[in-house]
């Protein structure tokens, strides 16, 4: 499922004109799904969430989740010298739902 979900973003992104850069990259502090370039230009660091319904949401990123997350995204700036922002993909449905991380 979890592949699945990842590879249905990965085509949505595409469309949406971006460019996938790392697809289940390892990072000494996690494992990221996506990182990709957006169609303006921005970096961004996708992790992918599927959601039965909208009643789970606050339980899917973890706090613990996020600290990793972050971290990742500080190694990826500093290795291409460049910001990072971090986002969310949920999918429900086949319905796919981009929202940033604080």
């Amino acid at each position: 499922m979890g592949l699945h979900t990842e590879l249905q973003v990965i085509q949505n992104l595409i469309q949406k004109k971006a460019t996938i850069i790392y697809h289940r990259a390892q990072t000494p502090f996690a494992e990221i799904d996506i990182l990709f370039r957006s169609a303006k230009g921005r970096l961004v660091l996708l992790e992918v969430k599927t959601l039965s319904n909208w009643i789970w949401i606050e339980t899917r990123l973890t706090k613990k989740q996020t600290v990793r997350l972050k971290k990742a995204a500080l190694y990826f700036e500093n290795k291409m010298k460049e910001s990072v922002q971090i986002c969310v993909a949920f999918v429900i449905q086949n319905k796919i739902y981009y929202l940033p991380v604080d």
